[in-house]
């Protein structure tokens, strides 16, 4: 993917190319620091001495059904002034607890490039992929950034927080376009989760 572009308080204008030219050759040396272990949380060092993410296994409930979780929590970015962010998602009936997703750690990695070089994200921002998804996901076109919630089974310490959704399709493009809050309102309202639902599929 050689494209990624910062929505809300960094302008069109802050292109930024190359993004995933970087996270593409650590790949292997980072699946090789992944704990084999069962046992959560996970901690996987994703920047030698700088970065860490934290892989909690859990559930969420939501309108009395029992919604099986990961998430994922950064530690590391608050030391360029970026609040730690965190992703849930959720996790299917036929995948194992040690199966969680991890291209995430190429994207925590390309987080902390970028706040290193001044470029943050906060809340109602967005980030909008290029056409070819998230790793190759299609219909994954971007992230929205919302206020954490506390969830059962996750220890998110005092840092400032963040809290990241994948966006599909035309919910990526109408958040870079029109703003987060249109499609927020719209998640919430289709999964009756308020303000939205905090995991993503």
């Amino acid at each position: 993917m050689d494209l990624w572009l910062f929505a809300a308080r960094i302008s069109v204008s802050s292109v930024l190319c190359g993004w995933f030219s970087r996270a593409k050759t650590k790949v292997a040396s980072t699946q090789q620091g992944v704990p084999s272990a069962t046992q959560f949380p996970q901690v996987v060092e994703v920047i030698t001495g700088k970065l860490k993410v934290k892989v909690f296994l859990h559930d969420v409930r939501a309108d009395n059904e029992v919604i099986p979780c990961w998430t994922y929590l950064t530690d590391g970015l608050l030391t360029h002034k970026q609040k730690e962010i965190m992703f849930t998602l959720r996790r299917d009936s036929g995948q194992r607890p040690e199966d969680y997703p991890r291209e995430f750690f190429r994207l925590f990695d390309d987080f902390f490039r970028f706040a290193e070089q001044g470029q943050i994200v906060d809340v109602g921002d967005s980030t909008l992929f290029d056409e070819k998804g998230f790793y190759g996901r299609k219909e994954f076109r971007g992230v929205g950034y919302v206020e954490p919630e506390r969830l059962p089974g996750v220890e998110t310490g005092e840092s400032p927080l963040l809290a990241g959704i994948l966006l599909k399709n035309d919910e990526a493009v109408i958040a870079w376009r029109l703003g987060l809050t249109r499609v927020v309102a719209l998640l919430g309202k289709h999964f009756r989760y308020y303000p939205c639902p905090p995991w993503s599929d």
